[in-house]
């Protein structure tokens, strides 16, 4: 917890909008994750982590304060205890190990799907069948150019998808990789 009297190291990690790591003194984790953008995403995502927190608990980090100044977007969350993928190298070394570490990590990923499937405000219907047609289109109408033939498979493998009918589906992550995990002995963060 913070107070006047602690001091605090600051580390920023640059990305397309830079992440400010916030250190307590003495402590190897950070105590909090600032982000700073002008983009109205950062709004939009902090608040989409709020409702998810409600389902998944620490599975994810804890929002705690989105604010604004001037142009900017000061997104606030809770740091983590663990170490980031470039951390472990050393103890994950053989095969075996990336194969159990990977095995932890799907894991979570299916405890964050139970979780948000808890509730009916992130399910919705889909046809898959139907989207895979529709995505079809947008690459085509985006000038995308694909290879030959890739018409016909995706007649084929939409008629197959028909087949399921409507299926209700939950958000996914999108970039579930291992540079999107913080790693502890006993538990996973995404």
């Amino acid at each position: 917890q913070y107070n006047s009297r602690n001091e605090l190291s600051v580390a920023c990690v640059s990305t397309s909008n830079p992440v400010y790591l916030v250190f307590n003194r003495a402590e190897q984790y950070p105590a909090y994750v600032v982000r700073i953008s002008k983009s109205e995403e950062i709004r939009t995502t902090h608040q989409i982590t709020e409702k998810i927190y409600e389902f998944v608990g620490d599975l994810i980090p804890q929002p705690l304060n989105l604010s604004k100044s001037g142009k900017k977007y000061i997104s606030v969350q809770k740091g983590l205890k663990g170490n980031p993928w470039f951390q472990i190298t050393k103890k994950y070394s053989t095969t075996t190990q990336w194969n159990a570490l990977k095995d932890r990590a799907v894991g979570t990923l299916n405890q964050f799907h139970n979780g948000i499937n808890t509730s009916s405000y992130w399910g919705k219907p889909c046809k898959p069948g139907h989207e895979l047609r529709q995505c079809y289109r947008q690459c085509i109408d985006s000038g995308t150019k694909l290879p030959s033939g890739i018409s016909e498979q995706i007649d084929i493998l939409s008629s197959q998808l028909d087949k399921l009918g409507t299926i209700n589906t939950h958000p996914q992550h999108g970039d579930f990789c291992i540079n999107n995990l913080i790693i502890e002995d006993d538990k996973i963060h995404i």
